[in-house]
């Protein structure tokens, strides 16, 4: 994975599905009202994180934090945190959760490639959000952030879906149902690669948790769907959500009788350092 700098082929155009108004979606309200059904990060996740913050500078930048769910569970380990999101809905909702009023915590309104930050910090996290941002821009502000034992730590999401063939079933509703439908068509994707290929990150480390195992209603897996991109249900449509709606508990409620499943979730831990000088002009 970790390529000697300078040995990669010139980066390719960056995927366009990538575009900042599919980012934007996190902004619908119905996105962060489902939010929190989303699969939540195992308590390893955290102590993982704090450990490779900097023990010199205990600060932590979390960018595109969304409802904050790593900067608020970081808070009481380390000194200070700083919580950016373009979305206000997503910093609203935070605020409100546990954690989200911690004197050491500090919700910011913008972008990553321009929030107004505190810097230095010892540990700059980013999860379900690093590929949205303009990398070429990041990056090197990241680099310029981190102290001198300072890393960039990206999270991964895993999670097992229902078995086969329900999930196959549940595949094809979702590509079947996507708003942006050029997607289906999309390249296969892998951010590290990506920056790898860019010259804006150098890889030092890779860590993933225990799996653990978490319930779920039926209904709320498939809520909790909304609450990812090309599935906004202001996007949708009022019918046309209401159909996926129905269709997908349809699939799940025959796979799950009871009306709910357990599913193991894993957290991909990637820890580096982002480069400060970069291709620019071909990011």
């Amino acid at each position: 994975m970790n390529s000697p700098k300078g040995t990669h082929a010139a980066p390719s155009a960056r995927p366009w599905h990538l575009a900042r108004a599919y980012a934007e979606q996190y902004q619908d309200r119905s996105v962060v009202d489902v939010y929190h059904l989303r699969p939540y990060y195992p308590e390893e996740t955290f102590s993982l994180l704090a450990g490779l913050c900097d023990p010199t500078c205990r600060r932590i930048l979390d960018v595109g934090c969304g409802t904050g769910e790593i900067a608020r569970r970081l808070a009481p380990r380390v000194d200070y945190v700083d919580a950016v999101d373009l979305s206000p809905a997503m910093l609203a909702k935070g605020k409100e959760l546990p954690g989200g009023d911690a004197l050491n915590l500090h919700w910011i309104h913008g972008e990553a490639e321009s929030a107004s930050v505190d810097p230095p910090y010892g540990l700059i996290t980013a999860a379900s959000s690093l590929h949205w941002m303009d990398w070429a821009v990041v990056m090197p502000r990241f680099a310029q952030m981190l102290s001198p034992e300072g890393f960039l730590a990206i999270v991964f999401e895993h999670a097992s879906g229902p078995p086969e063939p329900y999930s196959a079933e549940i595949g094809h509703l979702i590509m079947e149902s996507l708003t942006n439908r050029g997607i289906r068509h999309r390249e296969p994707f892998d951010l590290i690669e990506e920056l790898l290929e860019r010259d804006l990150f150098v890889v030092t480390g890779e860590g993933m948790t225990e799996p653990v195992f978490q319930k779920q209603h039926v209904d709320d897996f498939v809520e909790s769907i909304h609450a990812r991109t090309n599935f906004s249900r202001e996007r949708m449509g009022a019918d046309s959500a209401t159909d996926f709606d129905s269709r997908a508990k349809k699939i799940l409620h025959t796979a799950y009788p009871t009306g709910s499943f357990v599913m193991s979730v894993q957290m991909k831990v990637v820890w580096g350092m982002p480069c400060r000088a970069t291709r620019l002009s071909q990011s």
